[in-house]
């Protein structure tokens, strides 16, 4: 397995630098592309910097480098909770979407339209409690980080848990994200 904190020159730990990692990456693009260099991987280079560019990526490599990839990433209660109103507001809005994207008639449409917005504020709604959830997981990274030289053992599950926990969030956040322009197209 290609150690992908060292493709950049950096120490293997939960949360980077992403303003050092992006310079790292174009500085290195620049060697390594196929244009100028003749043995360079761009490949693995991409591949590495889109791994240690996503929390969730980063934790995972990160886990499978110190030999505890098969760690059990259970979600947190908190995450758990969040199944059924997402699940609910997502079929809500798709149940309501698809007869506004058939209908032609300019009344009809308006009125639909109309109707969709508070299937939209709920789903915004949704959407800003996961972003803040989101938000707490990234902060609790940090700390977990700040802890990283001295507790790597027992930090671990932590670390699994939250990488589990935002993998969740980050798929929740992208399909309705997808919805929300899907609406916006249709405006």
């Amino acid at each position: 397995m290609t150690d992908f904190f060292s493709v950049f020159g950096l120490q293997p730990r939960p949360v980077i630098d992403t303003a050092v990692l992006n310079d790292l990456f174009a500085t290195r693009s620049k060697t390594a592309h196929p244009d100028h260099a003749v043995n360079a991987d761009f490949v693995e280079l991409n591949e590495a910097f889109r791994t240690l560019s996503d929390p969730v990526r980063r934790v995972g490599h990160l886990l499978a480098l110190i030999g505890n990839a098969n760690l059990a990433e259970k979600t947190s209660p908190e995450i758990n909770r969040w199944f059924g109103p997402v699940a609910t507001i997502v079929q809500k809005f798709d149940r309501a979407l698809q007869p506004l994207a058939r209908e032609n008639r300019a009344l009809i449409r308006a009125v639909k339209i109309e109707e969709m917005q508070s299937i939209v504020s709920e789903l915004d709604e949704v959407s800003g409690y996961l972003s803040t959830e989101q938000e707490r997981l990234l902060r609790e990274l940090v700390d977990i980080d700040e802890r990283w030289p001295t507790n790597m053992a027992s930090v671990q599950p932590s670390l699994a848990r939250i990488a589990a926990d935002l993998r969740f969030i980050q798929k929740w956040l992208a399909q309705m994200g997808e919805r929300r322009l899907r609406f916006e197209e249709l405006l």
